[in-house]
């Protein structure tokens, strides 16, 4: 399956590095609840070489856009040499931020 993955992330990302579409991947199982992942690009604060700089502000629109449901559970990884306080992933998904 991972082969069917890869394939549709190079057509939807052709000619840049990230794409706002979604692949969805439906298991359907008589004895699993409903439940929807989504796998969100990580929190970006510089472009490299050959990025356009709307692509912050891109990647941080479409995370947005899961954070304003309520349902959401986020699962976020953060590397272990990083101070979990002063994490930018900790800020989005606290109260303090359903301003959006």
């Amino acid at each position: 399956m991972h082969t069917i993955i890869d394939d549709l992330t190079t057509v939807l990302c052709e000619n840049k590095t990230f794409s706002t579409d979604s692949i969805t991947i439906e298991l359907i199982s008589p004895d699993a609840c409903d439940l929807t992942v989504v796998d969100l690009p990580g929190i970006i604060r510089t472009v490299t070489s050959g990025q356009n700089s709307s692509i912050i502000n891109d990647v941080n629109k479409l995370i947005e856009s899961y954070l304003i449901d309520s349902r959401t559970i986020i699962l976020a990884v953060i590397p272990a040499n990083q101070d979990i306080y002063d994490c930018i992933t900790k800020y989005l998904a606290s109260e303090s931020y359903t301003t959006l």
